[in-house]
């Protein structure tokens, strides 16, 4: 079961579409590494912000629940994308939002957080194992501190989500 209404949204588009000079190309513990970082600054600070997290997979989430309900105390809104999975529990302020394989979210890892005095954004895509020599998985993204930018991913994500 799908429910994203453009299967080609993209939040690593929404991040590169200016073209940015800071893309890195990472495996996947280093991207999630940076997504710790700012899920750390969210509980750290108590942070009423969004946070939108990508995973590929909803199962993903499963070792992730300690750090997120920390967050859901704070943080009024969670987001998590990934391909569906039965058995996760229903935890307070989190919203799962089951996507098909055949949607662009499905190849992407992203974590962004916003509110009006904190914006952070992890925006990566899986690079096709063909592009590079390295056995394990990498992803191509963004890390970002800048407002204007996580300010456009948090407006076009609430929109997303609304039009679901």
């Amino acid at each position: 079961m799908t429910t994203c209404f453009d299967s080609q949204f993209s939040v690593y588009k929404i991040f590169t579409q200016d073209k940015p000079l800071n893309i890195f190309s990472q495996p996947r513990s280093m991207v999630e590494y940076w997504c710790t970082t700012i899920e750390s600054n969210i509980i750290d600070q108590k942070l009423d912000a969004d946070v939108f997290l990508g995973l590929q997979h909803l199962q993903h989430f499963i070792p992730l629940i300690p750090t997120y309900k920390e967050i859901s105390k704070v943080a009024s809104n969670i987001w998590v994308f990934g391909l569906p999975y039965s058995g996760l529990p229903q935890l307070t302020h989190i919203h799962y939002i089951p996507i098909s394989a055949e949607e662009q979210l499905s190849n992407e890892l992203f974590c962004v957080a916003y509110n009006d005095r904190f914006s952070r954004a992890v925006a990566t895509i899986e690079i096709p194992r063909h592009h590079h020599f390295n056995p394990s998985v990498h992803f191509q993204g963004v890390v970002t501190l800048s407002r204007p930018v996580v300010a456009n991913a948090h407006q076009q994500l609430r929109q997303f989500i609304s039009s679901m």
